[in-house]
């Protein structure tokens, strides 16, 4: 059993490296192509708007993990219901991250 168990984690460890390797390379090689594709002017857009993305997400994150905590210790019979909306609220902010910011439209560029 011991030795199933550690098999397990090594594998996990194993995916996981695998896993943040790729996405290095893969933000690595995108560093290189976003900017020749886009164009100077697209590209300052989008870096732009990630920007601003980001900021905002830090301040709209900052507390609400201790909040939802604080509120699911306070109300154990309403704990489901808490969680799920902290979990719906993050699943919506991580929508809306990923949504971009003024798309050109075809032959525009």
């Amino acid at each position: 059993m011991p030795g199933e168990a550690a098999k397990s984690v090594s594998r996990t460890i194993g995916v996981l490296s695998l896993t943040k390797v790729l996405t290095w390379v893969s933000s690595s090689a995108l560093m290189f192509v976003l900017p020749r594709f886009l164009g100077p002017e697209e590209y300052g857009r989008l870096f732009l708007g990630t920007s601003i993305v980001m900021i905002l997400g830090v301040v709209v994150d900052f507390g609400r993990e201790y909040s939802v905590a604080k509120a699911i210790s306070r109300e154990r019979e309403k704990a489901g219901n808490r969680a799920a909306g902290g979990s719906a609220f993050a699943t919506k902010q991580q929508t809306a991250n990923s949504v971009s910011f003024d798309e050109p439209r075809r032959g525009e560029r």
